[in-house]
């Protein structure tokens, strides 16, 4: 995508861009949206590839529309990524139709925003289609070929542990301990809920400290509730760690976290937070990442 220039964005100061983020915290209450605004962004910069400022005239560009949806094919995205595409410009252009200043200014706003609307709707069918394709593909083969057992998926957690067990008793001495080192260990951390206890990704990247704070002891193991996650949403999501895997975890709440925490960079205090400061986005990348390490 970026040889191609799809990641190409507006400006993040960009006015109508940023009321739009604001729409979505405070109107629709998704606070973890900049992801849907830069994919709206990158969407109306292949549109309109020149200019600081959006022009609503991409409202009537349905040639280029269609041609970025077919660019993202040739860039080898899956379809439940262009489907998301899809569905934040939707939201993208309702939006859009709350603006009492814009209708005034064109009597055709309305009709405009919903044609486009209809547009994407259309779009969206056959991408839809092929998405059910490939979930019925991938689900014949799995059966096929069988679901990797329990031994393997955690086999990555065996092959780790000697490294790891070393950065942690680098960190209970007080040793120096490398950058790389310290994301390794999180990223076990992370393995270890999501191949140790099969927590989905969602659940991991959504622990707040307070909840780790508040993990309770219980018949030799450490219990562990979580509220936001992915899964049904009047449910919370509770795993029971070792003793072992929770000295892991406080190990690098203790020792580790702290040293990433920036007073101007909001982690809306997540347990997992990047070299930076962030929150962690894809749980299931960093899994990824330490099988390769």
């Amino acid at each position: 995508m970026t040889n191609m220039g799809l990641y190409q964005k507006f400006p993040a100061e960009e006015p109508i861009l940023s009321d739009f983020k604001n729409y979505l915290i405070n109107s629709l209450q998704v606070p973890n949206c900049q992801q849907e605004v830069d994919n709206v962004s990158r969407m109306l910069r292949y549109i309109q590839p020149s200019g600081d400022k959006v022009s609503l005239d991409f409202l009537l560009k349905h040639t280029e529309t269609r041609d970025y949806l077919t660019q993202l094919r040739r860039a080898k995205m899956g379809p439940a990524t262009i489907l998301n595409y899809i569905k934040n410009m939707i939201r993208f252009i309702q939006y859009l139709k709350t603006h009492l200043d814009l209708a005034a200014a064109d009597g055709q706003f309305y009709k405009k925003c919903q044609s486009y609307i209809d547009f994407l709707v259309t779009l969206r069918k056959p991408v839809a289609k092929d998405l059910s394709k490939l979930t019925t593909k991938t689900r014949f083969y799995q059966h096929v070929d069988g679901l990797k057992s329990l031994h393997e998926c955690q086999a990555v957690l065996r092959m780790a542990k000697k490294d790891i067990l070393t950065i942690y008793g680098k960190l209970m001495d007080g040793d120096q301990v490398a950058s790389d080192e310290k994301t390794i260990f999180r990223y076990y951390c992370e393995a270890i809920l999501i191949l140790g206890h099969f927590q989905r990704p969602g659940m991991v990247e959504g622990i707040q400290t307070n909840e780790w704070e508040k993990r309770k002891n219980a018949g030799g193991k450490v219990c562990l509730a979580v509220t936001e996650h992915k899964t049904a949403t009047m449910q919370i999501a509770v795993c029971a760690l070792t003793m072992e895997e929770a000295a892991m975890v406080d190990a690098y709440y203790t020792w580790i976290r702290p040293h990433y925490i920036r007073p101007d960079v909001d982690n809306q205090n997540r347990l997992f937070v990047s070299s930076t400061g962030k929150r962690i986005r894809s749980a299931g990348y960093d899994v990824t990442r330490l099988q390769t390490q």
